[in-house]
């Protein structure tokens, strides 16, 4: 009898723990499902107020009429690979069919010119579904600018190059202030196209020329947007798409939004946000490496999450700004006093000698070869202005480009190329 009623007892345990787990099974998954589709706690960020008027209407316009003609006209497309090519190698074949491009682009320059001194900001609608095909316009005009700096300094009309210059870098920081990486680095590659054309004309260049080109990089340094201001823009931007998919208003792949663990997604996010905004106070050599995104949402819908290259390339290019200002000063003195100074303090640029990659100065050498200047880039290490052949190869970054002859071993880095003393 005993034996029967332990027998009972112990079935009955057994069935009240087991209806327990259960109880608390059940409650632990409507927990992890309430946690796991809980609505996004971190708010909307409202979009920014924009200056009226904003040149950037104007200069989207120009740019979209400038991209359409090039998609209807063939001749235009194939004189523009002309045009390209001349650009990328430094010189420009002249004849008549280029000159007659560069006319018709004339009108659309001189509107650029018109709105410079007006407030610039990039109008996003910060929806994940909008494109930026303008963009391709303002690469095709800022080849225009580029290929007119070479047709006017073939002439001898620097001045003529150096308001094209200067018009693309202000032209480029309209694009940058208020608007995406994409952004950035689209008005990066403009400007570096114009740059490259005054770098090649700087050993030639005129005194009074020099000091312009000084003069323009210190009005550049006043207006230039710093590359962080394009991760606030980027954070509204993702917290609008977490929202926008919470909210059914757009899928990943036909999968419910709330199905997607976003309140997750946007803390993942904002931690990324906070370091990417603490590296920003740092010299390149001294940022932390700003890890990948684990979210799957975040992983599909922002795969450049990380912003160390995005910071060395904007990094790379102002480096080479200044170095290009730098240069153009330390001609100027020795035209003054057939020598080279001593220092770039005595060169009057004491302002622009700051290394983006360091936090240092830029090295200063001279020789009777002439003179060096460069940043010693990414690692950090002076190889003696040896030219690296992109912003992450080994050697310095200085004002000369550097092509090798041939491709690098497989898996190696491209190794740097001698330097070049500047007269």
């Amino acid at each position: 009898m005993n034996r029967v009623i332990q027998c009972m007892l112990s079935s009955r345990a057994c069935f009240v723990g087991c209806g327990v787990a259960l109880v608390v099974a059940v409650i632990g998954v409507v927990l992890l499902v309430r946690w796991w589709t809980a609505p996004i706690d971190i708010p909307r960020v409202p979009p920014p107020t924009y200056p009226t008027p904003n040149a950037f209407v104007v200069y989207r316009k120009l740019a979209e009429q400038v991209a359409e003609q090039h998609e209807k006209n063939t001749a235009l497309r194939m004189t523009f690979d002309r045009v390209r090519r001349s650009v990328d190698s430094g010189k420009l074949s002249v004849d008549s069919e280029i000159r007659r491009y560069l006319q018709t682009w004339q009108p659309t320059r001189q509107e650029y010119r018109k709105h410079l001194n007006e407030p610039c900001m990039t109008i996003l609608s910060y929806d994940v579904r909008e494109t930026f095909p303008y963009l391709r316009g303002f690469r095709l005009w800022a080849y225009v600018e580029a290929a007119d700096a070479l047709l006017a300094i073939r002439g001898g009309d620097y001045r003529r190059a150096l308001d094209d210059y200067e018009t693309v870098l202000r032209v480029g920081e309209g694009l940058s202030n208020g608007g995406l990486m994409v952004h950035h680095l689209v008005a990066r590659v403009c400007q570096n196209k114009v740059s490259q054309v005054m770098v090649g004309s700087l050993q030639q260049m005129p005194l009074e020329y020099c000091d312009e080109l000084v003069a323009i990089t210190r009005r550049w340094e006043r207006v230039r947007i710093p590359p962080e201001q394009a991760w606030e823009h980027e954070r509204i931007a993702a917290l609008n798409l977490l929202h926008d998919l919470y909210e059914g208003k757009v899928q990943l792949r036909n999968v419910p939004g709330r199905l997607l663990n976003l309140r997750a997604a946007a803390h993942e996010f904002e931690r990324l946000y906070r370091l990417i905004k603490s590296a920003a106070d740092k010299p390149i050599v001294h940022q932390a490496s700003i890890p990948d995104a684990k979210h799957p949402v975040l992983v599909f819908a922002f795969p450049a999450i990380s912003a160390n290259r995005f910071y060395q390339a904007k990094a790379g290019q102002l480096a080479r700004n200044r170095l290009l200002a730098i240069a153009a000063a330390v001609r100027a003195y020795r035209l003054r006093h057939g020598k080279y100074p001593s220092t770039l303090a005595e060169a009057g640029v004491a302002d622009l000698n700051k290394d983006p990659f360091t936090g240092g100065e830029f090295v200063y050498r001279t020789s009777p070869k002439g003179f060096l200047v460069y940043s010693v880039g990414e690692d950090g290490r002076d190889d003696g202005g040896k030219r690296a052949a992109d912003d992450r190869s080994p050697g310095d970054i200085g004002l000369i480009p550097y092509t090798p002859s041939g491709p690098a071993p497989a898996q190696q880095p491209l190794p740097p190329g001698p330097p070049v003393w500047m007269k």
